[in-house]
């Protein structure tokens, strides 16, 4: 018998292409790094914003961001 392989969800996908970002974030802004250039805190800052947005749609079920369309 064999297993039928799943195809991970929406959320997870989504979840860990969060993570990931999160985690780039941490790392760029964490000592020693030598100061960042004001270009390179807008970007991170744009970052944080896309990720909290990212965020947001995660905590709305995927059958309610369907409906909207």
């Amino acid at each position: 018998m064999t297993s039928r392989r799943r195809t991970p969800s929406r959320d997870h996908d989504l979840r860990m292409h969060l993570g990931v970002i999160l985690m780039a974030l941490q790392m760029i802004s964490r000592p020693p790094s030598s100061p960042l250039s004001p270009d390179q805190q807008e970007l991170i800052e744009i970052i944080k914003r896309a990720s909290k947005a990212m965020e947001t749609l995660l905590d709305i079920p995927a059958s309610e961001t369907r409906k909207k369309k």
